[in-house]
């Protein structure tokens, strides 16, 4: 897995190194060099510095709904048998990651994992059919600063009826290019935005309840 440093942790190395070279004079590839004891702890508290401010960020991994499901539960259930990818997963992903539905294996479904969250859905553009996603709620999370979103990629109307919650730090975003998208739950976004992306003329259809105030409660 990739990982990434960002530019606050650049300039962080930056200023360690700057720092490492005012205390060793100008020099920080001398081992042999004699440093005073002052000078030697303050190197030492910036190289401290410079790890703790340097840390790695991993992107999250997508997981993608198998062909060779058993049933259209998310989670074993009476029937077993694997359901997700990476991992041949029985059981559901772990929380805060993607999901993927990129084909017509059971489409109609069943969220039957309880307080599970995810960052994606993403219904994929090898999907040709219609695909109803019901059962317990879902709570959606940002990943840094990137929104949390429901994506359909394919060119015919999703649905999604489950209970949802956005995140309390930043906007859900709804991305219909492709086809239309159905929400018929509940949906509070934590006292966020919603931010719808479309075009051609598709359309996003609330047919619950939808509210921007956080209330406490819900979803998990």
């Amino acid at each position: 897995m990739k990982t990434k440093q960002t530019t606050p942790n650049r300039l962080a190395a930056l200023a360690a190194v700057v720092v490492l070279k005012n205390l060793f004079g100008g020099n920080i590839m001398n081992p042999m060099q004699r440093i005073p004891r002052f000078n030697r702890l303050g190197a030492l508290a910036a190289m401290a510095a410079f790890v703790i401010l340097t840390p790695v960020t991993q992107a999250q991994t997508l997981y993608d709904w198998q062909t060779t499901a058993p049933d259209g539960n998310w989670m074993r259930g009476i029937n077993n048998g694997p359901r997700w990818n990476p991992g041949t997963l029985w059981d559901a992903p772990p929380v805060s990651q993607d999901l993927r539905f990129n084909n017509d294996t059971y489409t109609t479904m069943t969220n039957n994992v309880t307080s599970y969250n995810v960052h994606k859905i993403w219904f994929g553009s090898s999907a040709t059919q219609t695909r109803t996603i019901a059962g317990n709620d879902l709570a959606f999370v940002d990943y840094s600063t990137i929104y949390p979103l429901i994506v359909n990629d394919t060119t015919v109307n999703q649905t999604i009826s489950l209970n949802i919650t956005g995140s309390p730090s930043y906007p859900l975003e709804l991305r219909v290019t492709s086809g239309n998208l159905t929400l018929n739950g509940t949906l509070n976004n934590n006292g966020q935005d919603l931010h719808v992306l479309g075009n051609n003329s598709h359309t996003l259809t609330l047919g619950g309840d939808c509210f921007r105030q956080r209330r406490s409660g819900f979803g998990g």
